[in-house]
């Protein structure tokens, strides 16, 4: 579900947000290099959707002849999508000892790509909510850490999220209007200036958010049935997952 995983990226950002401190001394002189190295590349990969943003609205409206970077937004944006997919068919495809036969080389070459270029069509679709999310979260998180100094813990758990479910067009209208407002006004800029160009598209795509947010959050039936021994398995794992964060998660550790 689009909302759920937008809600949980949410508290994601403002935690990564939130420990910005630790980078640099005095509270990050325990942390090796590489450890806040990783804090860092958290920030910047949660700044992408801005950046490409940005970069979409510099060359709608910029004077100079820049339409190029609404074009390079794509592949900057689904660069980590690409790559992967890249490094995941080369190892599954390369590999000759393995007994995969040649079609099935294939088909998974093709599967991956296409699923590689989808997440990026869908990254690019989202790009404009996803940085007004990101900016929001930024916003909460310095002002919950530098001035109010409350609800640095807070979170909504899978049930609550689950609850307040609204898959139809319109709760994701609502749930997006603020880059639906965005977009509109962008497009009667657009329209305005007698420019017409690479932008547009995007806004497009923008408007459409809600839509593809309806496709991608279809609940799919599972009709799959387990055995009584894999439900006794899975009981069981339940059980000790339950009776771990019992005892560990704790009052005095902040239930974390």
């Amino acid at each position: 579900n689009y909302r759920e995983h937008m809600q949980r990226l949410h508290r994601w950002i403002r935690g990564d947000w939130q420990i910005t401190q630790w980078v640099v001394e005095p509270r990050g002189k325990d942390f090796s290099a590489i450890a806040r190295y990783r804090i860092v590349d958290n920030l910047r990969r949660s700044l992408l959707p801005v950046a490409a943003t940005l970069a979409v609205l510099f060359s709608a409206f910029s004077p100079s002849e820049v339409a190029v970077w609404s074009i390079v937004v794509f592949p900057a944006l689904g660069s980590g999508q690409l790559v992967s997919a890249m490094l995941n068919i080369t190892s599954r495809t390369v590999d000759w000892r393995s007994s995969m036969t040649i079609f099935t080389r294939f088909e998974s070459l093709v599967v991956g790509i296409g699923i590689a270029l989808a997440k990026t069509f869908l990254l690019g679709v989202f790009a404009l909510h996803n940085a007004i999310v990101t900016i929001d979260a930024i916003l909460r998180s310095m002002w919950r850490l530098f001035v109010s100094k409350q609800k640095l813990l807070e979170w909504q758990t899978a049930y609550e999220a689950a609850a307040t479910r609204n898959t139809s067009v319109l709760g994701f209208v609502r749930f997006m209007w603020r880059s639906i407002i965005i977009s509109l006004f962008c497009v009667y800029l657009e329209f305005h200036s007698g420019q017409l160009g690479n932008a547009l598209l995007w806004f497009a795509l923008w408007l459409s958010a809600p839509f593809f947010a309806v496709l991608i959050s279809i609940e799919r039936k599972n009709s799959f049935s387990f055995s009584s021994k894999e439900l006794l398995y899975l009981r069981t794992v339940a059980a000790r997952t339950y009776w771990f964060f019992l005892d560990l998660a704790t009052k005095e550790d902040r239930w974390l």
